[in-house]
């Protein structure tokens, strides 16, 4: 069975404009191991209403969200810092 911080009970969920839970993307992927399909989709439902926020997601969930591969998440990491923020600038004004 699931074991979240908080019970998620379906109707009785917190509204959103109380703070938000969070939880680490490491704690996140031990929470699914043990996840029935149910449990996934209250998550899910959680983290789409702003709920539960997820930090510092790994490598992979920030991959997945951003819709690339895993190495080249690896790869911009690499890059020196203001290499980055050029990168990532030049990019979002485009």
């Amino acid at each position: 069975m699931l074991h979240v911080p908080q019970p998620l009970t379906g109707c009785h969920l917190a509204p959103v404009d109380h703070p938000a839970r969070s939880i680490t993307g490491r704690r996140l992927n031990r929470l699914l191991k043990a996840a029935t399909a149910a449990d996934r989709a209250l998550l899910a439902h959680e983290i789409e209403r702003g709920a539960l926020q997820i930090v510092k997601p790994t490598r992979t969930q920030a991959a997945a969200l951003t819709k690339v591969a895993v190495s080249y998440v690896a790869t911009a990491g690499g890059r020196a810092h203001p290499t980055r923020a050029r990168a990532a600038f030049a990019r979002a004004s485009a």
